[in-house]
């Protein structure tokens, strides 16, 4: 019967890692436009050589040494398509599936890992940055690589030495070469090196002499000496990529991710349960993010209970991610979290294998007999009944969930690809182009693929805050016969609502000549010919976003007045 209930769950994991697989390849596979942040990372791998990505990179980016060099050998290798650039994120993540799987299996019961697993597969973030050009797909799959190869050290229950193929020392040296690499290919890696420290260190903690310590901690040292100087050297290089303008950029940018540490305990606590909330809300649909919370605040209990050193491993990076936000040093919002998933979900896994265990208890009841001490199964309790319930209802809604993600996926974003493609094919040589300057980094990226030179169009200045400043650089267009505007990734905040803005002036310029319009993005064809006879700008009152938050977040490299 034990046989037959592993191979099953062999069997549910291998469908899962396969199935998991699928929707990354299918999100991938739909090819969607490279949007704001995507192409301006794609500009600096492109446009560099690979000693050139040491140099701090343009448009204020930021990315790890190690993700831009995998990124410049796809590029070397397969040109510079979408399919190119994405290439590497969609490897990481399907790569993460059998870590994960790895991982769970070892740390919990088999319908926990199966249920862990199912949840990991199906996140819609985990599959939307499978098909984006960003490094968060591989935080993710070198989180998990750290924490398999750390837990190959660790014995098998019952067993008096650890459990995987070759000797510890070999694993050891493996995990050692693999802690000194992570912090160049994911920056936040250095948080889940520092969980696998201290599972590591367990043995020294419950050692009863002296010698016991030293013995368990002597083989230890080289490799934390090593992560410690190769994570040193990664965050010293991440500052000095960073220019001082794009530091203080980053920093508005991300100030909510921080703990309000300054505004006593009871913010900060009321800080971190609502981020906990929102990152599941991230994760999964409503009813599926509630049940999740709950089984994850159980997870910890239930982690924190256990000897195995399952909390160190999975809820120590959480903790020291917190304290790397309360000294703003790392923001804690969105995207920034990604890797730090396989900790949460495996936790919730942590807190569903407790309540199966709960429900267990609850509907046996044991009585003795005469004849010794025996165990019969009684009749289930209406607790057991229910958290039994819980956990059936959970992988209906699962399978709930993985049916709406094929409809969600692929997913688009700011599909600015085809608008660039009809403007070639439409455009006249003596016709003005302007690009809104949040549409540069993608539409210089297909423009160039689409035969439009530069000298062609006129990249819009960033002047948040001040928008006047939009309408008088606009002005210099008037008594143009055919104005083409591009705009994508409209920025709704410090009190305006750019998008309208820029319509609506254009509007009140001239004629709408012709319109095409994809998602997020807009393109449009004005005839100002008549515009030098308007006095439109000085009685022009702008939209209001109704959001005066932002307004100094950075520009993104655009050009933020005209010289």
């Amino acid at each position: 019967m034990r046989h037959r209930t592993a191979r099953a769950v062999t069997l549910a994991l291998v469908a899962l890692v396969v199935f998991g697989a699928a929707l990354r390849i299918y999100s991938y596979l739909g090819n969607p436009s490279l949007w704001l942040d995507e192409a301006a990372l794609a500009q600096n791998v492109i446009g560099r050589s690979f000693a050139g990505l040491l140099a701090p990179l343009d448009r204020q980016q930021v990315a790890p040494l190690g993700f831009l060099w995998l990124e410049k050998t796809a590029v070397s290798l397969f040109g510079t398509s979408e399919y190119a650039l994405r290439i590497v994120p969609l490897l990481a993540s399907i790569a993460a599936l059998p870590l994960f799987a790895i991982v769970a299996r070892r740390l919990l019961a088999p319908v926990a890992a199966v249920f862990a697993l199912a949840l990991f597969a199906t996140a819609t973030p985990l599959l939307y940055f499978a098909a984006e050009m960003k490094q968060y797909s591989l935080d993710v799959a070198v989180t998990l690589a750290l924490f398999a190869l750390a837990i190959s050290l660790a014995p098998e229950a019952g067993d008096a030495q650890p459990a995987g193929t070759g000797s510890r020392n070999q694993r050891l040296a493996a995990l050692a070469i693999a802690g000194i690499i992570a912090p160049w290919l994911s920056q936040p890696s250095v948080f889940a090196l520092g969980g696998v420290a201290l599972f590591l260190g367990i043995p020294f903690f419950r050692a009863k002499s002296a010698r016991e310590r030293r013995d368990a901690v002597r083989p230890l040292l080289p490799p934390f000496a090593l992560w410690a100087l190769s994570g040193g050297a990664s965050i010293l290089h991440s500052f000095a990529e960073v220019d001082p303008a794009t530091r203080g950029a980053l920093d508005r940018f991300w100030e909510r991710g921080f703990i309000p540490v300054s505004s006593g305990v009871v913010a900060s606590m009321h800080w971190v349960g609502t981020t906990v909330h929102d990152v599941f809300a991230w994760l999964f649909p409503p009813v599926v993010a509630a049940m999740t919370i709950a089984l994850f605040l159980l997870g910890i209990a239930a982690l924190v209970r256990r000897s195995d050193g399952g909390a160190s491993l999975l809820l120590a990076p959480l903790a020291f991610m917190l304290l790397a936000s309360a000294l703003h040093l790392y923001p804690v919002s969105y995207r920034l979290l990604l890797f730090i998933t396989p900790s949460l979900l495996l936790t919730v896994g942590a807190g569903s294998e407790w309540l199966l265990k709960i429900a267990r208890s609850l509907g046996t009841r044991r009585s003795r007999v005469t004849t010794g001490a025996r165990a019969t199964s009684g009749p289930s309790s209406p607790m057991a009944l229910g958290a039994t319930s819980a956990l059936c209802a959970a992988f209906v809604l699962l399978a709930v969930r993985s049916a709406m993600t094929l409809v969600e996926i692929p997913f688009y974003r700011e599909e600015l690809r085809p608008l660039v493609k009809y403007l070639a094919q439409h455009r006249r040589a003596d016709d003005a182009i302007y690009v809104y300057y949040a549409s540069a980094p993608a539409f210089e990226y297909y423009a160039t693929r689409d035969g439009i030179p530069r000298s062609a169009y006129r990249l819009g200045i960033c002047a948040r805050g001040e928008w006047r400043e939009y309408l008088t650089d606009v002005d210099e267009l008037r008594g143009r016969p055919r104005v083409w505007f591009v705009m994508s990734h409209p920025f709704n905040k410090g009190g305006i609502r750019e998008d309208s803005l820029f319509l609506q002036y254009f509007a009140s310029l001239g004629e709408r000549v012709d319109s095409t319009s994809a998602v997020g993005a807009e393109l449009r064809l004005y005839d100002l010919s008549d515009a030098l006879a308007r006095t439109t700008t000085a009685g022009y009152v702008p939209p209001a976003s109704g959001d005066s938050s932002s307004a100094g977040i950075g520009c993104s490299g655009a050009v933020v007045r005209r010289s």
